[in-house]
Order: structure tokens, then sequence, then C-alpha cells
């Protein structure tokens, strides 16, 4: 339901295109008529080497019902972008396996012993549902029969002469809450022009962070635990930055003076990761970088408040003479 649609209309905002802001919802079903598959895999698990563990939980996706918000774009003849916000619930079917051997015997012992027969037998369970609250994000092309309109210019778009001489830039974050699960990933920027030249300087954060929770393990009594895993991932970066085309691009036309275009930097980043899984997080894995090297990427306004920025990066630990790292990323979001 584009809500806003008539309003942008009649400001002359946009036409009858989906270019608006809307709200949806979307049903999404997965029809699992043979469970032949899953009833035949039968697992054994030796958690203290001397006995089998005989007893799991499988969980299979049965249907998701999401509400969203979103804003749509079309830009150009075929362009599309699409950010959205959505709370969604996951219902699944559940499953538990008994394996029962045979002599009664479920120590460990070679796997192929005649011995070891066994018999698995299953029973359905009731899953709890899943609700999650994520973000999304779509860049693509789009096709259709939409009313031909006075073509627009392109700097319309990529708002290629408009003059700036700053930018704090926002990425769209890519989110996931769940009750279990959680992932989050966006940057922060902030970027300023030197005096009225072709160089900036860019201050630069990016963060990516998951935390999982499952009934993975058991303790000494044979009974399900929580294990809990995260991952971490910090970077951030200085970067003086040259934009090639703009000094052209001014001289070519009354403006254009802005943080747009194809630039090399330097940069100089620190990175950070941590890793810890277990329970009582007994596995902790982290380490520290911090690099200096040359950078290429491509900067672009978009609308009034969007832009896009690509960059690649080859940097050489400091601390580490013999460690290099490639790095790229697609930053796309809001910038004021």
């Amino acid at each position: 339901w584009y809500y806003d649609l008539k309003k942008r209309i009649a400001a002359g905002e946009s036409v009858n295109n989906f270019s608006a802001n809307y709200f949806s919802l979307r049903f999404n079903n997965v029809n699992e008529s043979d469970n032949s598959r899953l009833f035949s895999t039968t697992s054994l698990t030796s958690y203290d080497g001397k006995k089998w563990e005989t007893n799991y939980d499988f969980r299979q996706l049965q249907n998701q019902i999401t509400l969203q918000y979103g804003i749509q774009r079309r830009f150009l003849k075929f362009g599309l972008i699409d950010f959205s916000v959505g709370l969604s619930r996951t219902s699944f079917r559940g499953y538990n396996q008994n394996v029962v051997f045979k002599d009664g015997d479920n120590s460990v012992k070679p796997f192929n012993s005649s011995q070891n027969d066994f018999i698995a037998t299953w029973t359905t369970t009731n899953p709890d549902a899943n609700w999650q609250l994520g973000t999304s994000l779509r860049l693509g092309l789009a096709f259709g029969d939409f009313k031909k309109t006075k073509k627009r210019p392109l700097c319309d778009v990529l708002q290629c002469y408009e003059s700036e001489t700053s930018l704090f830039k926002v990425t769209w974050p890519s989110i996931s809450l769940g009750l279990r699960n959680q992932y989050l990933a966006s940057a922060l920027a902030y970027e300023r022009k030197l005096f009225n030249s072709a160089f900036s300087i860019n201050i630069s954060m990016e963060y990516q962070g998951r935390f999982s929770q499952k009934k993975s393990n058991r303790n000494s009594m044979g009974n399900l635990i929580d294990e809990n895993s995260s991952f971490s991932f910090f970077r951030t970066y200085l970067q003086p930055r040259y934009y090639f085309t703009q000094a052209r691009r001014i001289r070519n036309h009354d403006g254009g003076n802005n943080l747009s275009g194809l630039y090399g930097a330097a940069s100089i980043a620190f990175s950070r990761y941590n890793i810890q899984f277990g329970d009582n997080n007994r596995g902790n894995y982290y380490d520290s970088r911090i690099g200096a090297g040359p950078t290429i990427g491509f900067q672009q306004k978009l609308f009034k408040n969007g832009f896009v920025d690509f960059q690649t990066s080859l940097t050489r630990d400091i601390l580490k003479n013999n460690t290099a790292e490639f790095h790229a990323s697609l930053n796309l979001g809001f910038a004021f």
C-alpha cells in the first residue's frame, strides 16, 4: 500500500510508478510433502567418549508472515532502490528422533559393529515460533509498463552539480533481532573538503556483530544447555581523498564542487575482530591490526539525501610486516 503516492504525484515528485513509501504484508509457506529424507537421517554423537547421545530435536521451516514499512524509489529508466524494515513471525515443524540400540547398550563401540544395530523412532513436536525484527535493502532493475514521462535529466538523480563542503554519511543498517539470534552491521562516516580543492578528509567507522544462543550441548547429566557464540568486527579508518574528475566537472559546468566522483586515497585503518563460543565462552579468539595502503573508490550522491560509496583497499599491517589485507566495501544509505 503506497499510502503517500497521491500526495507525491500532486507535488510533482512522482508519477504512478510504484515510487513512494509503502506498507506491505508478505506470507511465505514451505510445502514439505516428503519427509523421507529427514526421517532416513540418523545422528549419533558422543560428548564424553563413553556413550552415544541418541535423542535429537529437528525442526523445519513451515511458514513466515512479515509486516514491513519501506521506501521504494525508481530512478533513470530501469533503476530500483528499496529500503525496508519489518517484523516477522516464523513457524516450524518439529520432530524428535530417539535411537534405541537393539542390544540395549549405547556405550561407544566401533560404529560399524554388528552389535551397534539400532532402531530410530520419530515423534512430532511443537517448537516455539521465532519473532524477528529486521531490515533489508534491494538495489537492482525494474521492468514494467510504467507511465511514460518526459525523460528526467541524469543529474536530477545523481546531483552532479550540487555544491557541498561536507557530508555526514549513515549506511543503511543490516539488522536482524530474534529471540536467540541477533545481527547488526552498519557504518558511520564524516567527510570534509580541504579548502576549495579536490582534496578531502574522510573518517569512517564500520561494525558487524552477531550473537546466537542455542541448546546444542549437554552437561554431565545429559541435559541440554544453552551454548552461546558471538562474532564482532570493528574497523575505523582515516582517508585523505582526491577526486580525479572534479576540476574538469567544475570547468565544464557551473557547479559541481562537491564530494562525488572517482577518487583515490591513502588509508590508515585499525581493525579488530573477536570470536567467542561455547558454554561460559570457553573459546575466545581475537586479533587486532593497524594497516596502511592505497584505496580506489567511487562515491555519488543520489536524490536529495542518498549516497553510494564503493571502495577497495590494500593495506599492509604495520605491526605484522608480512601480513597484507584486501578490503572491499559497498556503503549505501543517507547523507546530510
